[in-house]
Formats: C-alpha cells, sequence, structure tokens
C-alpha cells in the first residue's frame, strides 16, 4: 500500500510538472531546443514588424500621408510616441483624490493609434497583435499614499495597501519580489513562476527599478514588466508606478513570441514610462 501510495505521488507530481513550459528551464539542454538560451530577439523582431504591417495594410485610411505613418510606426514603435498627442492636467489650490497635491501639473503623452488603442476603463493602452498576444501599457498618476483611503491605493496602484506600505519603506526589496519563487508555484498569483529579475531603470523621469515577472496560468502565459520609484520631498513619499504586461492563451502561443513581443514594443513602452511629468507641490497633512 506504501508502495502505491508512493507511486501515485510521484506521478501526480510527474502530471503537474508537465502542464508548464520549460523554455526557461536551461540546465542540460541541447543546442537545438527551444528555449531562453537559444533566443534570436532580431529575427523575432524582424516577424514583429512584418505582422505588423500585415495588419496595418489591411486597414483603410483617409489619405496616403496617414497610411505612411501607420507604416512607419510598425517598423519604428518608438515612433508612436512621436506621432502621439500630450495629455496633460492641472490643478491649482485644492485638495484631490490623488494626493492631497495643492498645485500639480501631469502630463504625457497618449500613444498613436497605429499601435495602440484606448481602454476607458481603467486608463490603460492596449495592443492586440495578429497572433493573439495582448499588450498593455499602464502609467498611473503619482500619488501620495499618506493621504490616500486603502480603496483608492488600490484603485490606483492595482496593488493592496499593505504592498504600497511595503514600498514606502523599501521601493528596493519590493522590487525584488522575495515572496515569489522561481520554478514554483505561487498561491499568491495562482500561477507558476518561471522567472524574476530587476534593474535600474526611469519613471517620470525618476531613478527607478523595472522588476519582470515571468509566468504561467492553465490558460495564459504572461510577462510582466512593473516600474516603480519613490521621491521623497520632507515628510512625504510620492509613489510613481506603471506596469507593462505582455500575455496569450498557452495553447496558441509560446514563451518565445512573448519575448520577442516584448523586444519590439519594449523600447516605445519605456519611453513613455520615462518621459511621462508630475510637478507638484505636497498639500498641507
Amino acid at each position: 500500500m506504501k508502495l502505491l501510495l508512493t507511486a501515485l505521488a510521484y506521478m501526480l507530481s510527474i502530471s503537474l510538472s508537465a502542464q508548464w513550459s520549460n523554455y526557461y528551464l536551461v540546465n542540460n539542454t541541447n543546442q537545438d531546443d527551444l528555449n531562453i538560451l537559444n533566443i534570436d530577439y532580431e529575427e523575432l523582431n524582424e516577424a514583429n514588424i512584418q505582422l505588423e504591417i500585415m495588419r496595418l495594410n489591411k486597414l483603410v485610411y483617409p489619405n496616403e500621408e496617414e497610411k505612411i505613418k501607420f507604416l512607419d510606426v510598425a517598423t519604428t514603435p518608438t515612433k508612436v510616441f512621436d506621432y502621439g498627442v500630450t495629455m496633460s492636467h492641472d490643478l491649482s489650490g485644492a485638495a484631490n483624490e490623488l494626493g492631497f497635491w495643492d498645485i500639480y501639473n501631469y502630463s504625457r503623452k497618449i500613444p498613436h493609434n497605429s499601435l495602440f488603442t484606448d481602454n476607458p476603463n481603467d486608463v490603460s493602452h492596449v495592443n492586440v497583435s495578429s497572433n493573439n498576444i495582448t499588450t498593455q501599457l499602464f502609467i498611473s498618476i503619482p500619488t501620495c499614499p499618506k493621504s490616500m483611503k486603502r480603496v483608492d491605493i488600490k484603485r490606483y496602484f492595482k496593488l493592496p495597501s499593505k504592498d504600497v506600505k511595503t514600498i514606502l519603506s523599501d521601493v528596493k526589496q519590493y522590487a525584488n519580489m522575495s515572496h515569489l519563487i522561481e520554478n514554483k508555484y505561487s498561491e499568491d498569483l495562482e500561477a507558476f513562476i518561471h522567472r524574476k529579475y530587476v534593474s535600474s531603470t526611469k519613471i517620470y523621469g525618476k531613478e527607478g527599478f523595472r522588476y519582470t515577472v515571468v509566468f504561467e496560468t492553465e490558460s495564459e502565459i504572461t510577462i510582466k514588466d512593473s516600474y516603480l520609484a519613490v521621491n521623497i520631498q520632507g515628510k512625504n513619499k510620492v509613489v510613481y508606478y506603471a506596469t507593462v504586461t505582455y500575455t496569450g492563451p498557452k495553447d496558441e502561443l509560446t514563451f518565445e513570441d512573448l519575448e520577442g513581443r516584448r523586444y519590439y514594443l519594449q523600447p516605445a513602452c519605456e519611453k513613455f514610462i520615462a518621459l511621462a511629468n508630475f510637478e507638484y507641490r505636497p498639500w498641507r497633512f
């Protein structure tokens, strides 16, 4: 009986591990295996360019000039920033729900509609490729959590209030995502964690961190880049936050597809995040 239970447990462990991709498992791999070590980013980038050109060639344009602009973005995605429009918002002399700013000026570029469409439900920008990869760019308005209600913290950051508290105490520690372990299933995220890593970056012109998590659920595969910085002014701490998520159905796509899409769009997304602008004077607490 004991041997039977042991065998069943072993078979169950094999079954559970078999459902997850081995794309990031690079130990003892063959040179010809499909894995992250053998990825050709330039080849994937060119493939993504051709996919966008094919998609855009099917559209109807008001004039030839507009068509040229759209195709120009497909070839050089960072031009989605150049062709975008500037959104700005000013407030003076009154407290407000974003953190009780006395005065603030917020401005950033909105992506040109050749590559992204606006999602009015959560103020994000979405791109869906012809092979069904969804890229979502979300840039939060900077906030001062000290003055915010928990419901507002969750709404603006898409994070639990306890996470924001950790961010304020040690932003780098939070960016390391120590509660997520590679090659393990996360109950919190309800997903299998393939990779995680952190690097320096800029958000709203401030020095900060980009922390990347690669994970897989029963139905989807995802690469999520989160951008985070904290700026201290007196007793007030202002949090700058943004995310870019690349995701798709696992029965149609591979992680190599996602890596290629990320390589293609990341410079454009990070340009929006780095060059957003926020000037403020905090309200008296």
